[in-house]
């Protein structure tokens, strides 16, 4: 018996042995940790706090260097991650989500069919009792650059768009333009980051006279209701 025990102790010790402690160059501290999964972004950890997914970006040159950490491997893997996210959107509701990628073969086509059917459009259906929840579950977070400025919000370009995977944070890059309604006192060339809500399509004119059309989106979930509401009423 005492065999076993002495066994048992030294297994211990070596578990012990081989546990590292963490410190993130932001001064956060993981004590016993052990690496679970290693990614070309970061690295998931079992630690004294729990389980965590740890980015390279804050870890030290040496825990880097350990893990064979190579940025353009990172910079190639975040792509395939926003990549994917953005097809299962797209996929998931064109209409809603199309705007991250305008170009793609499925949202076109989709965008298409709804322009043909639009002239034929019947009565507007009473308004989905959903609606409210489903506002909420769409919220993103979105950052730019203000283009322009209107009574009625921004245009804002050079558009990121939040989103995680496996519970790490990722950012995908927009095409084009898109317009917050509700956005107030903001001048062109202001940032502007916040969480926003879906909303229908918005219309205007270029400095040149031409008509464009954006996806848009509102700074709450009232006004986004209210703007779906009154754009599904008969014209």
């Amino acid at each position: 018996m005492k065999r076993f025990s002495v066994f048992f102790l030294c297994i211990f010790a070596a578990c012990a042995a081989f546990a590292d402690d963490f410190k993130t160059t932001d001064g956060k501290e993981y004590k016993n940790v052990t690496v679970t999964k290693v990614e070309p972004d970061g690295l998931t950890i079992e630690s004294d706090s729990g389980i965590e997914k740890i980015p390279f970006a804050v870890l030290s040159k040496e825990i880097q260097q350990k893990y064979n950490y190579d940025p353009a491997k990172e910079a190639a893997f975040r792509k395939s991650e926003s990549d994917a996210w953005i097809q299962k959107k797209i996929h998931e509701d064109p209409l809603l989500y199309g705007y991250l990628a305008p170009n793609d073969p499925y949202v076109k086509s989709y965008m298409a069919e709804m322009q043909t059917a639009s002239d034929n459009r019947p009565p507007a259906a009473p308004v989905d009792p959903d609606l409210d929840d489903k506002i909420e579950k769409a919220v993103i977070p979105v950052g730019g650059k203000v283009l322009s400025v209107s009574d009625d919000g921004i245009l804002i370009t050079d558009v990121m768009v939040g989103f995680k995977s496996d519970g790490a944070d990722y950012h995908a890059v927009v095409d084009g333009q898109i317009f917050i309604y509700g956005a107030h006192g903001y001048v062109d060339g202001d940032a502007f980051a916040g969480n926003v809500y879906p909303a229908p399509i918005y219309h205007y004119d270029s400095v040149l006279g031409a008509a464009r059309t954006v996806r848009a989106f509102a700074v709450t979930k009232e006004l986004a209701k209210q703007l779906i509401i009154k754009a599904s009423a008969p014209q």
